[in-house]
């Protein structure tokens, strides 16, 4: 069932739309995770960082195509709130295509130059060859990876997020099923769990189409649908391709780190590698909800622009920002006191060494003080994007690029190893600022809007006070 957020209670809404979503995070971090658990349990910390060391480089590609799946969706969003039933289809149709366009096109770079990549990170040499068979897997499947991801962006701009939580879990069950089937059972190695993830992504990604084609049919297409359509296509594109640019972006800044990571790797030594690998797949855990929060004000945001509601904006963001900075403090708690008693389900406790137990902990008692400039990066960053502002949030990625690569290429040569754990508070912090910033302006410049439209179509009188004649 979709839900309409242009009206009704605005709390009750974001959080029964953005709960589906939070659970969906969660597995998604299950069955990311379960890669990194079952692959340390047997390979130790040599498998731990031979998947590691790939994450930035594969997400750098991976996150140009689901950025753009995502940007697709704010305007079929906004379609939905303004009620253009036959221009969501519209913009439905050329998502696919322009969606399928962009799968051919990164599939093919990335799979050319997957080794450059990784020789440009400092990849050891001892994991290297099990570091290009994973990453080239996860290549394999781009094309599934961005089908799922536009369908169930589809289907939450138009109101879904429980469907979406149900495939998703389909895919974990089938993703953990499948590693340990190919890594425990068969023994086929490391690469095999890359393919584990992409099988599992595209079977969730078929299912997830025919649902959608069945359960809604607003989604239900035509030929013509299909056609692109020059207006149409720049309107996809000019939201889409900033939303990419600006996901890949941040990743540029986390391939510099990763370069610096592995140059403190030794032939003996890989730990720091495996260190940075496990704490932020618990922080990704523990930054779900920001996640979710976030998702959810791109729909909210985006339905409630579409319907002119300005009132609803204004309190929907500060509803999600209060959630978010009460959560923050109890994340900060618990990573900081109790992230270290995680290690073993990553290693077994015969490979724990202390080089690994020193550089995670060091990780745990610096980065999660600075969660609340994540989070409002995260929720102001969506409602911006959700509202048709896709100029800043790219500058904000730009920061974040410029701070992260500044401190990983320049610091280290001060500070050694520690500055690589002060990259993301200063990258944060500066950030947050910015978003800040340009949200409140923003938010004078729609209310402006709005309120000159109402006048526009006849539903505000100019010379009567106006309803939306507050501050922000």
């Amino acid at each position: 069932m979709s839900i309409n957020m242009t009206k009704g209670n605005i709390g009750k809404q974001i959080t029964y739309f953005a709960l589906p979503i939070l659970l969906g995070l969660i597995v998604q971090q299950i069955y990311a995770l379960s890669d990194t658990v079952i692959v340390g349990q047997y390979y130790g910390e040599n498998g731990i960082s031979a998947i590691g060391t790939t994450g930035s480089i594969s997400n750098l590609i991976v996150s140009l195509g689901a950025g753009s799946t995502a940007g697709f969706a704010i305007i079929i969003a906004q379609k939905f709130g303004s009620k253009d039933y036959q221009g969501l289809k519209k913009s439905v149709g050329n998502s696919i295509v322009l969606t399928i366009i962009i799968a051919l096109i990164l599939t093919t770079i990335a799979l050319i130059f997957s080794k450059v990549f990784l020789n440009l990170l400092l990849v050891p040499t001892e994991i290297f060859n099990d570091s290009l068979g994973y990453i080239n897997a996860i290549y394999f499947g781009i094309f599934f990876v961005l089908g799922y991801n536009l369908i169930t962006s589809i289907l939450r701009s138009i109101g879904d997020s429980i469907f979406p939580l149900i495939f998703l879990c389909l895919s974990a069950v089938i993703n953990i099923g499948l590693d340990l089937l190919f890594i425990a059972v068969f023994k086929f190695g490391i690469p095999s769990a890359g393919y584990a993830t992409i099988i599992s992504q595209g079977i969730s990604a078929v299912v997830s189409f025919i649902y959608g084609f069945i359960k809604f049919p607003l989604i239900r297409l035509k030929f013509n649908d299909f056609i692109l359509e020059k207006k149409e296509v720049l309107l996809l594109l000019g939201n889409g391709l900033p939303m990419g640019f600006q996901y890949s972006i941040i990743n540029i800044g986390l391939i510099a780190i990763q370069r610096t990571i592995n140059g403190f790797a030794t032939r003996e030594d890989t730990s720091i590698i495996a260190s940075f690998t496990f704490t932020s797949k618990i922080d990704g855990f523990l930054v779900c909800p920001f996640n979710g929060l976030s998702i959810a004000m791109a729909s909210f945001c985006g339905q409630n622009y579409g319907a002119k509601n300005f009132e609803r904006l204004k309190k929907g963001i500060i509803f999600t920002t209060i959630i978010g900075v009460f959560y923050s403090f109890i994340a900060t708690l618990v990573i900081f006191f109790f992230g270290i008693k995680f290690i073993p389900l990553m290693v077994n406790e015969q490979e724990i060494t202390p080089n690994l137990i020193y550089y995670t902990s060091l990780y745990f008692k610096i980065n999660p003080w600075f969660f609340i400039p994540l989070l409002l990066i995260l929720l102001y960053r969506n409602a911006l994007q959700g509202m048709g502002d896709n100029i800043m949030p790219l500058f904000g990625g730009l920061l974040e690029l410029v701070s992260r690569v500044g401190i990983a290429i320049g610091l280290p040569f001060l500070f050694g190893y520690y500055a690589l754990y002060i990259s993301n508070p200063v990258t944060w912090i500066l950030t947050s600022i910015l978003f800040t910033i340009r949200l409140i302006f923003f938010m004078k410049r729609v209310k402006i809007k709005f309120e000159r439209d109402l006048i526009e179509e006849g539903l505000l009188n100019e010379t009567k006070p106006s309803s939306l004649d507050y501050h922000f």
